[in-house]
């Protein structure tokens, strides 16, 4: 029977669970909603740029001969990319329009905005408004075009010093790149999902309060919270070019902290992700979810060299949003889209192992150690990134410390020499068969035992074995 002290400790730990995973799961949707804003403006910015630079090169082509032609030939975009283009209008340097596309208004440019490109303080200038059709980006940036009789006017002045071109506007709807960033809106639903999952075990937790000691229920609720979290993860059966990947993923409860990644980076490469959250458990399991959303995002925005600053973030945005006992360890890896280097970030985690034949044709065994420390413990950390590269054969074997921390009935641990002994004997063989070998020797070492902690192990292998 619960006495009435553990079951005043129960509701306290059930209140603050709840309202931990609250307030991680509002972060994410704070976090998601602002990298998804972030990269729709960017990519509109660049795609105005691509607008007017469209239109320069169809007005040099065959160039206007006054504002009329010109307001035709903005016209004509505009119809092109209905759903895209909300306007389209050309201004001389003092705000005046001198073209635009139909219901623009004959109100002048911004100021401020074409100050700010004459000076040279700006490229472009950008800002957000609401009209009766959605929220639009107005991007304000140089249109390089003069009127022929413009041009043989400023000959006589070349020494005026005045930039010589016009300011252009244009307004793109923000619905319009939507297609393009549905992978990151998939990838927020099912953090979402992961999330609420996680949040109704603890409302189950509180309602059956008299049936806690059966567990019965609340075992069902986590099953659900176990399956949404593993629909998380790649499966076996996932595709990822060159690439064969095997992984063991087994929580030490119905849900866990440990959790990897495959999945593909915007530069055509394939992200590898291997971490393990401090504790156990659901409190662990939330911030998987979190930890892991966060890092789907900042992979969109891979440029191929700015690995270390994505870690950084990272570790900024957990810092900011967990108490300092909550932290990951960390290894985030990238294979470039020629399946020949990999560059990584180890943060705090235990070195995978790269196994590769040498000259001798014996093994040898590479610790992918180069990163920094932890994620969300210190702020203002900077993180190195390591770079490996691959040949054909080459076995990179990543895994958390419940496998290296395996122990057996005399309290000895299984160690990373074990796991290297297990890998070697099977080192031509495909990561599935590795993968089995690694566990084989660990369920033999530990005769038994119950596990300690959450055990994820992952093999993959860049093109065929040799």
């Amino acid at each position: 029977m619960v006495t009435s002290q553990s079951a005043r400790w129960f509701r306290f730990a059930v209140a603050a669970g709840f309202a931990l995973g609250l307030l991680l799961l509002l972060d994410t949707i704070y976090t998601f909603r602002y990298v998804v804003r972030f990269l729709v403006f960017d990519h509109l910015t660049a795609d105005a740029g691509q607008v007017v630079s469209g239109i320069e090169a169809a007005a040099r082509s065959d160039p206007p001969a006054g504002p009329e032609a010109l307001e035709a030939l903005l016209e004509a975009v505009s119809v092109a990319r209905p759903d895209e283009v909300a306007w389209i209008r050309v201004a001389e340097q003092d705000g005046r329009v001198l073209a635009g596309t139909s219901g623009t208004g004959e109100e002048p440019v911004p100021a401020a905005a074409i100050a700010s490109i004459l000076e040279g303080r700006d490229q472009h200038v950008s800002d957000a408004r609401a009209t009766t059709r959605g929220e639009v980006l107005v991007v304000t940036l140089p249109f390089r075009f003069q009127f022929p009789e413009e041009r043989a006017a400023r000959a006589a002045q070349r020494g005026s010093g005045q930039p010589r071109f016009k300011i252009a506007e244009i307004a793109l709807y923000l619905e319009g790149a939507a297609g393009v960033f549905w992978p990151l809106r998939r990838a927020l639903a099912i953090s979402l999902t992961a999330a609420v999952a996680l949040l109704a075990a603890m409302v189950v937790l509180t309602v059956q309060f008299r049936r806690y000691v059966q567990a019965r229920q609340v075992e069902q609720q986590l099953a659900v919270a176990r399956v949404v979290q593993r629909e998380l993860l790649p499966q076996a059966s996932d595709v990822f070019g060159k690439l064969d990947f095997a992984v063991e993923f087994t929580p030490a409860s119905e849900v866990g902290g440990d959790f990897y990644d495959l999945f593909r980076v915007s530069n055509g490469g394939i992200a590898l992700v291997l971490g393990d959250v401090a504790g156990k458990g659901l409190p662990a399991a939330i911030l998987m979810g979190v930890i892991h959303g966060a890092v789907r995002a900042a992979s969109a925005l891979w440029t191929g060299t700015n690995h270390a600053e994505l870690a950084a973030y990272v570790n900024e945005l957990l810092c900011g949003r967990t108490a300092g006992n909550r932290y990951v360890t960390l290894f985030w890896g990238s294979i470039d889209a020629d399946g020949r280097t990999l560059r990584y970030v180890n943060a705090g985690h235990l070195p995978p192992l790269l196994f590769r034949r040498d000259a001798a044709g014996g093994v040898a065994v590479e610790r992918l150690e180069e990163g920094g420390p932890v994620v969300g413990l210190l702020p203002d950390v900077h993180y190195r990134v390591g770079v490996a590269g691959l040949e054909d054969g080459d076995l990179l074997v990543a895994f958390s410390d419940g496998l290296s921390e395996a122990a057996n009935a005399a309290d000895e641990e299984f160690g990373s020499d074990r796991v290297i002994d297990a890998v070697v004997r099977r080192i031509g063989r495909p990561p599935a068969d590795v993968l089995a070998g690694i566990l084989e020797s660990v369920r033999a070492f530990t005769a038994g035992e119950p596990p300690r902690d959450d055990l994820c192990v992952l093999v993959v292998r860049a093109g065929p074995p040799v």
